[in-house]
């Protein structure tokens, strides 16, 4: 094992209040009322998707608007208020003394990771960040972005592992061929497990055992 890529939100950082609140500020601020409630299981996919099924009016212009105004109440305060899941500080610091090199792809967008991975103190733990707006001249899933940090890297499937929370998360790593962990913490229980998944980890400090570093 010489690599180990991490989803962001839901698995190494507890996003979720903080992403509802600045979703609730971008519809108040359009004078929209959500079409679903505001729970944490809509947390995950990319922005504008999340928005889509959010939005009373799907035309881009209003989705839009709302994108802009959430970017503008996320990126200003919102992304500050997360917090690490327990126990995730150290796992991370345990990895890079096994002389693992870390990485993360992630769904949102490059500007609050990045914050957000300065403001705990992160930031030279992880080699490399692909996010969402990373390569701004193409559109990237986030299976895409696994696929192009493993190609970039010239890693083979032994030689890493997709650590997340959702099932894109599995999706991602089946379809690029590598072994997927689903993490069982923060808002997760088994029952959420994916279909795909069948390797699980209930807390950030059974990932030495479980990945037999």
């Amino acid at each position: 094992m010489k690599a180990i890529i991490f989803d962001l939100d839901g698995t190494l950082i507890d996003s979720a209040q903080s992403i509802l609140v600045s979703l609730q500020r971008a519809f108040k601020c359009c004078g929209l009322v959500p079409a679903l409630p505001l729970e944490s299981s809509l947390i995950g996919p990319p922005l504008r998707k999340t928005l889509q099924q959010l939005s009373p009016y799907s035309d881009s212009v209003q989705i839009e608007r709302l994108a802009q105004y959430f970017i503008d109440s996320y990126d200003e305060k919102g992304c500050l208020e997360v917090r690490p899941f327990p126990g995730i500080d150290e796992m991370l610091k345990d990895l890079r003394r096994q002389g693992l090199a870390l990485h993360i792809v992630t769904n949102k967008r490059a500007y609050p990771t990045k914050r957000i991975l300065r403001e705990l103190g992160w930031g030279e733990l992880f080699g490399n960040v692909y996010a969402a707006d990373t390569f701004a001249d193409e559109s990237y899933n986030k299976s895409d972005l696994l696929g192009r940090l493993i190609k970039a890297l010239n890693l083979k499937a032994k030689d890493c592992a997709y650590i997340g929370d959702r099932e894109d998360d599995a999706n991602a790593a089946y379809e690029n061929g590598i072994q997927f962990f689903w993490v069982n913490w923060g808002c997760n229980s088994l029952e959420d497990m994916p279909e795909k998944s069948d390797r699980y980890l209930c807390a950030p400090s059974e990932i030495i055992s479980k990945l037999h570093l």
